[in-house]
């Protein structure tokens, strides 16, 4: 099983979503929440710092767990794909991994056109958030 983190980095009311590159295979066009594999001797947050760090130059201290499910991907090979929640004091990001990067008000999540493997964390997003006093 291949173990990876997923951001949802939170701005104010706006969340970052990232659209995945052309060139990734069968997946192009499509928007998810940014991260990458666990290797090995890191914890999901240590993963999760090095990989927003690599792809937005993004510096995160601390994550919070919203949902984990399990997926196949079109190898065939069994993703446990872990989204954890984490704020950050300013907007300013780069993108070096994705064709695109941008902020999504927290109301529109749900309109976001988005990876099978990511749409299953629509709903628990936006129970966290609810949660958190996000109006």
């Amino acid at each position: 099983m291949i173990r990876v983190v997923a951001g949802l980095i939170i701005f104010e009311n706006f969340v970052l979503v990232a659209k995945r590159k052309s060139t990734s295979l069968g997946v192009k066009n499509l928007w998810e929440f940014p991260g990458g594999k666990v290797e090995p001797g890191e914890t999901d947050q240590m993963a999760l710092q090095r990989e927003l760090f690599e792809e937005l130059g993004i510096h995160i201290k601390t994550c919070f767990p919203i949902h984990t499910h399990q997926f196949k991907n079109l190898k065939g090979q069994t993703i446990e794909l872990c989204l954890y929640g984490t704020f950050i004091q300013d907007s300013k990001f780069e993108c070096f991994d994705h064709d695109e990067v941008q902020w999504v008000s927290k109301d529109l999540i749900d309109q976001v056109d988005f990876l099978e493997s990511n749409k299953v964390f629509i709903s628990p997003v936006q129970d966290w958030l609810k949660a958190r006093g996000f109006p």
